[in-house]
């Protein structure tokens, strides 16, 4: 809690405060007596308070902690978090994972001592409540991918012009599969889920990619030497078919099987206005797109888009407008490969491509060579990773700086104007000194300068209450006193 939730104000620093969690249940059943059952109240006091006079804190409560992954390649989330910066000790851990019946599990260990052992490792962005035990004031928490999956997708320079809010309506996955709504809502796929699958043999074969674009203007129109411009494979939806519009036949060049492939390029020029690259190799990387030669089936819907060039249309959300893109993990050539160019080659069924990512997105922008995206992937928790963290223990309390808090010292409520809003009945008087040292002698003056009161302090906290009363026990008149510490 972060405010006096039942008065609806801020906690203040050496005020207590109550609370207590009871067990609640309730029986709709008319017949049963009783139908709401508590358990009992068991109240627990609680006192927010700053750093103790001389003490600093290396760490702030929710803080992460730094990790290091020093061995094996996932993309496990490690998150150390401090809970209780007061009791966080000067230690090293070590994360790692164990085969527990096929299930993985997480441990965690202080040089040879195990102090955690067989967690659950949460999926993905978890972000529910961590239930792992607390050491020396840290909690661990640890999520990670099962099996490789796409982990984001995001522009690093300028604008995504796929990062749509509208549902992309994917077409090309294999049926049954369940895609991720953050990806350009559905927008962007593996290799694996194309129709008929990819040509990569395990999922090794996916890594991460860096598309860069080139300028395109609002009519579709870049150029063809663009650097970033690329040759690419292009096959067409329904090619037996008969053109849909009349502006697609020029485009049309092989009619013999549907999904066919139409060409290498455009013209002997580029037909894709953007370039891959594998982040891991640093190569280029070969792409194909698939076209659709479809009328519109809904009135106001625009039909489909053959224009022999990659460059979807902008801002729509139904599947007859949908252009493949396919990133293949195989270097870019100038030159095509026979394999993939035959007039028989079908990519729906019989016409396997080493794909790795493919998206059929529409655009919301136009591309702009100022633009980088970032396609990262997931890389699954095996029991050959290994992550360390270090905490760093609360600084010992320097005398120093002990003396220099003197000027922290302070006394609340002040003014006291006859009660206290923390005083349970009016024989239970008191103000709080506030920020004192271990040790401490409080001496308290009224304004004639007669001594009142004095108070010694020895004890590991940092408030201290005067009951407004004399060293006789008597009450003290109303007044201005002074405090000497």
């Amino acid at each position: 809690f972060k405010s006096d939730m039942l008065n609806g104000i801020p906690l203040y620093n050496g005020s207590k405060y109550y609370y207590a969690v009871t067990a609640y249940a309730y029986n709709s059943n008319p017949s049963a007596i009783p139908n709401v059952l508590e358990s009992s109240l068991v109240i627990t006091t609680a006192t927010p308070q700053p750093n103790l006079p001389g003490d600093r804190l290396p760490n702030g409560t929710t803080d992460v902690l730094t990790v290091n992954h020093v061995s094996g390649v996932s993309s496990a989330v490690v998150a150390p978090v401090v809970v209780d910066p007061k009791k966080v000790a000067a230690h090293s851990y070590e994360v790692y994972f164990t085969d527990v019946a096929g299930t993985l599990t997480w441990n965690m260990k202080e040089g040879s001592t195990v102090v955690l052992a067989e967690q659950k490792i949460l999926p993905n962005k978890s972000t529910g409540d961590i239930q792992n035990t607390v050491i020396d004031g840290v909690q661990v928490q640890v999520s990670g991918p099962a099996t490789r999956e796409i982990r984001d997708a995001v522009a690093t320079k300028g604008k995504n012009p796929f990062d749509s809010t509208a549902s992309a309506g994917l077409w090309g996955v294999a049926s049954g599969v369940a895609l991720n709504e953050e990806l350009w809502k559905k927008g962007l796929a593996l290799g694996k889920y194309w129709f008929n699958g990819t040509t990569l043999v395990d999922d090794n074969g996916y890594h991460d990619v860096i598309i860069k674009f080139a300028d395109v203007n609002s009519a579709g129109v870049f150029s063809a030497t663009d650097p970033n411009a690329s040759k690419g494979y292009r096959y067409l939806r329904a090619a037996g078919s008969a053109p849909a519009l009349p502006e697609f036949a020029p485009f049309i060049k092989n009619t013999s099987t549907n999904y066919g492939f139409q060409e290498f390029g455009l013209n002997g020029g580029t037909n894709i206005p953007l370039a891959a690259f594998d982040v891991k190799t640093g190569k280029r990387l070969a792409l194909a797109h698939v076209e659709n030669n479809v009328k519109a089936t809904t009135a106001g819907d625009p039909a489909g888009l053959v224009d022999g060039k990659y460059y979807p249309r902008a801002n729509v959300t139904n599947t007859n407008t949908r252009e493949a893109l396919l990133i293949l993990a195989e270097e870019y050539s100038t030159t095509p490969n026979s394999a993939y160019t035959a007039s028989t080659f079908e990519v729906l069924t019989n016409g396997h491509l080493p794909i790795m990512y493919f998206f059929t997105c529409s655009r919301v922008s136009d591309f702009k060579s100022d633009t980088e995206l970032l396609i990262r992937w997931w890389e699954p928790i095996t029991t050959n990773d290994r992550y360390t963290f270090s905490v760093s223990a609360i600084n010992p309390r320097d005398p120093a700086l002990t003396k220099s808090d003197v000027d922290k010292v302070n006394v609340f409520p002040n003014p006291y104007y006859g009660a206290n809003p923390q005083e349970i009945n009016k024989y239970n008087r008191f103000i709080t000194f506030s920020h004192l040292p271990v040790k401490a002698t409080i001496k308290i003056f009224n304004i004639s300068g007669q001594l009142v009161r004095t108070i010694n302090k020895d004890d590991s906290g940092q408030f201290l209450r005067w009951d407004l009363a004399t060293d006789s026990g008597l009450p003290v008149a109303s007044g201005i006193y002074v405090a000497y510490i």
